[in-house]
């Protein structure tokens, strides 16, 4: 079984950067328990783009992280991945589209 992170479900809902950052934490430490069975929490290669608050994107609320955790994050999220559409069963022609959103 694959586990993906929704990229679709970042767009600006989080009302400031500690409720952001009470999230990513726990997505980091999901990921960290997957890993330890030999999977992978796959994520978007534009997933560091997304908007997490009104205001400020995931990169610009990361930079408030302290040094290790936003190393953490952006490596995952820019560089190391796995990111899913690099491991797509289907062509690239294919995707879901949920309420305009695709």
């Amino acid at each position: 079984m694959d586990m993906l992170l929704n990229d679709l479900s970042l767009d600006g809902q989080f009302t400031s950067i500690h409720a952001f950052h009470e999230a990513i934490r726990s997505i980091m430490n999901m990921r960290n328990t997957i890993r330890q069975f030999g999977r992978e929490l796959y994520c978007h290669r534009n997933v560091a783009q997304a908007q997490v608050t009104p205001r400020e994107s995931m990169q610009q609320a990361v930079q408030q992280f302290e040094s290790n955790e936003r190393r953490a994050v952006m490596v995952w999220l820019t560089q190391h991945g796995p990111f899913w559409e690099d491991d797509r069963i289907h062509s690239a022609n294919e995707y879901l589209e949920y309420q305009g959103k695709w």
